[in-house]
């Protein structure tokens, strides 16, 4: 793995549940293996206060989107290496290829 593929963000799986975004808190036990003992909100997608019901859906959306985003980085970097490895000898750079950069380096903050 590169050094930029290493996660500098919260390690998946992620999970959501009533417009909340979550990943598991990981403890290590006694005998060194790690054990989950709670649950870290990671996004609340589902604002109090003027929270209107019409918004539920899209609020929902939202959670099951952002969840989703770990795999979908992991995919996004494994396409891109398969594409790259296609590719063979110089030639332009096919547009999905620069698509899948712009959208991997803006994930990392680069």
């Amino acid at each position: 793995m590169k050094e930029s593929e290493k996660a500098q963000h919260t390690p998946g799986p992620w999970t959501w549940a009533d417009g909340k975004v979550y990943c598991p808190e990981i403890r290590p036990t006694r005998n060194l293996s790690s054990q989950i003992t709670n649950k870290i909100i990671i996004a609340d997608c589902i604002h109090t206060g003027d929270f209107e019901p019409e918004w539920i859906p899209e609020a929902q959306a939202n959670a099951r989107l952002i969840a989703a985003a770990p795999e979908l980085l992991a995919a996004a970097r494994a396409a891109l290496r398969a594409l790259g490895e296609q590719q063979g000898g110089p030639m332009e750079e096919p547009a999905i290829v620069r698509e899948l950069s712009a959208a991997i380096a803006r994930a990392e903050g680069r």
